[in-house]
């Protein structure tokens, strides 16, 4: 599964995003301040 938040606000994990590789490359834009993050859930 995977996790996010986007400005502090946690999302819950997509458990639908399966097979995903070990490698991903995510690409956002995003205006200062603000913050993404994305977190790894096992």
């Amino acid at each position: 599964t995977v996790a996010f938040s986007v400005n502090g606000t946690r999302y819950p994990p997509v458990a639908s995003w399966t097979n995903l590789p070990s490698k991903l490359y995510f690409v956002a834009s995003i205006i200062t301040p603000g913050k993404f993050r994305i977190l790894r859930s096992d």
